[in-house]
């Protein structure tokens, strides 16, 4: 399975055959063509927008009105809780499990005014995300983009997000964070002058704010709820042993209210039974009334556990109109739907048989199909869907489909600036393609791993990354990457440069004129802070010259496949020189004589 194209108008860029389809750039990878190019290309554009020293605020409101879908019960508590913290400066958590209510109360709030930028300061703002990304480095460029004047695709490196970040005094509404506390914290402090109210399904924020457990409704508020919705009233006995079982979740409750009205609609309503044992008769029955194509899209739905779908996704995998597959569904009380995104509950889950592996390659196919038309944006709305057909396909042994699906989503995504979930994609091509034997492929997800880390100036993480994808390339005989290398390579160094008390020095071998400043085979060399004696078979001494002491180093065996390197400190001394021993051994424990990979930082000392 290869990348897919759409036919079409093709491109030419830098020289290179390609094809564009939407905002996503997907570039053949040959022999002769280099997908390396997109991402250059990429990193171009980024150095020319932040080029440029100042950034303009946006104007942000004040407040916000909000459509509410149902009225507001049985809160007041709440409400209390969260008016008396924000009013304090405290950051506040309304934390429950989905369908509880709380995006309901945040908006409630918001009309009410008590959710309002003059509650926190007389020059605060709001800020408000109610479609929030999943990783915090994503939700940190959503935070800056809102407050300044940016081109979308921007990706501000973490550094000037924060500084730019630090000058914001504002109310930050955050409904529907997924975050663990360490992260969740990270976000938080990225605006130190702001109070932060998130709304959350997980139970262990309370670390990081104030936290609010939202409890189910009280009966009769359900039983309100459920006349409302359906126009007309329910069996309140029927109605009382869903709100038992729901803990009174109002969600849940009307999944059940809705089930069973669909149900009736066919005059098959079992009679007799407890709450449970009905739903176990009445989402069969609501099963057997969907069509063909309404089939589908659950089947699709119900492939990779409990996430949620975007409605354009969705129908372009399932090949169902939305009104015909999803609405529908929705409509049955099958499938949850709000946002235009849909999910299927446990509930329902349960009554849906599995999607084999052997149905897997074409689903991920058309998943891939969406990918190459849409834009970086909706591919990043999309990623937790990308994410478990990923992980769903590497776990049955599909390399090659997992890679296919990969390689045109990180092209998509190089271009959004949601590039944490550039990243999730990257970790998981680089296992696909690990998986597959591809070794352009590995060098590739490498090597764009390298410039997500030196866009946040991570320069050990970047070196190190940038070792392997030379070893790679070496082996590959790939001199067009060589020349990459050697830029990165530059770039690593002037960033590093900017840091007090170190300078990297990475090693990159003698991969086609790569320009190292080392060299890092068996032979000896002078070109730089460190020499390479061999001293017997298998072992080598490097030097490092007076002055340079290494304090992170790796070293990575580039010789046959069972061979392994390991080193040893050796002659710690600051009147010398200091040196490590290399020794080189076959999977038998032989020594024997091969290259190797060395990277360090080293700090000068005099």
């Amino acid at each position: 399975m290869g990348i897919w194209r759409r036919p079409g108008t093709g491109q030419e860029a830098f020289g290179q055959k390609a094809v564009a389809s939407g905002a996503a750039r997907i570039f053949q990878a040959g022999r002769d063509l280099h997908i390396y190019d997109a991402v250059d290309q990429r990193r171009e554009v980024q150095r020319r927008v932040l080029a440029r020293s100042e950034f303009v605020r946006r104007d942000l409101p004040l407040n916000l009105e909000h459509t509410l879908r149902a009225p507001i019960r049985g809160r007041e508590d709440d409400l209390s809780f969260l008016r008396d913290n924000v009013a304090a400066g405290r950051h506040v958590v309304l934390a429950g499990p989905r369908g509880i209510g709380k995006t309901l109360l945040l908006q409630h709030a918001a009309n009410t005014g008590t959710l309002s930028a003059r509650v926190v300061a007389d020059d605060a703002r709001l800020v408000w995300l109610d479609r929030v990304p999943l990783c915090a480095e994503d939700i940190v460029q959503e935070l800056v983009h809102t407050c300044y004047e940016l081109d979308p695709d921007t990706v501000v490196p973490d550094s000037l997000a924060r500084r730019m970040l630090g000058e914001v005094r504002a109310l930050v509404v955050l409904d529907g964070v997924d975050l663990p506390p360490d992260e969740a914290r990270v976000v938080i402090s990225a605006m130190p002058r702001s109070v932060f109210v998130l709304s959350s399904r997980r139970d262990d924020l309370w670390v990081v704010a104030k936290q609010r457990s939202l409890g189910g409704l009280r009966l009769d508020d359900a039983i309100a709820m459920v006349d409302d919705e359906l126009g007309e009233p329910l069996d309140r006995e029927t109605v009382e042993s869903d709100w038992d079982e729901c803990d009174g979740n109002p969600q849940d409750v009307l999944e059940r209210a809705v089930l069973r009205d669909s149900a009736r609609s066919q005059g098959k309503v079992p009679e007799g039974l407890s709450g449970s044992e009905a739903l176990a008769v009445v989402i069969p029955v609501v099963l057997t009334s969907l069509t063909d194509r309404a089939r589908d899209a659950l089947r699709a739905l119900v492939a990779f556990g409990d996430v949620e779908w975007g409605g354009e996704l969705l129908s372009t995998v399932c090949g169902v109109p939305e009104a015909r597959g999803a609405g529908k569904l929705a409509r049955k009380g099958l499938a949850q739907r709000e946002n235009d995104r849909y999910r299927v509950t446990d509930l329902v889950a349960g009554f849906v048989p599995p999607v084999p592996e052997s149905e897997l390659p074409g689903l991920v196919d058309r998943i891939a199909e969406w990918v190459t038309g849409a834009l970086p944006d909706a591919i990043a709305w999309e990623i937790r869907v990308i994410e478990r057909a990923l992980k769903r396909t590497l776990d049955a042994g599909m390399h090659d489909t997992a890679l296919s699906l990969a390689r045109v989503a990180s092209a998509g995504l190089m271009w959004s600036r949601h590039w944490g979930a550039w990243a999730v994609v990257l970790g998981l091509g680089l296992r696909a393609a690990v998986g597959a034997e591809s070794v352009r492929d590995e060098v590739y997800f490498r090597y764009c791993l390298a410039v997500r880390r030196l866009n946040d100036g991570n320069t050990e993480e970047a070196a190190e990354l940038l070792i392997a994808a030379v070893s790679l390339a070496r082996d590959d005989h790939d001199e067009h990457l060589a020349t990459r290398v050697r830029e990165l390579h530059a770039e690593v160094q002037h960033v590093a440069g900017r840091q007090p008390l170190s300078a990297v020095d990475t090693v990159l071998g003698r991969i086609a004129e790569a320009g190292a400043p080392v060299i890092t085979t068996q032979w000896a060399s002078g070109n730089g802070p460190v020499t390479l004696e061999r001293m017997s078979t298998g072992k080598y001494k490097a030097h490092f010259a007076n002055g340079y002491i290494p304090s992170t180093m790796h070293v990575a065996a580039r010789g046959y496949g069972n061979h392994c390197s390991i080193m040893q400190l050796n002659d710690y001394s600051f009147a010398n020189d200091t040196s490590i021993w290399i020794v080189c051994f076959d999977s038998g424990g032989t020594l024997v004589n091969s290259g190797f990979n060395l990277i360090y930082t080293s700090a000068r000392i005099y």
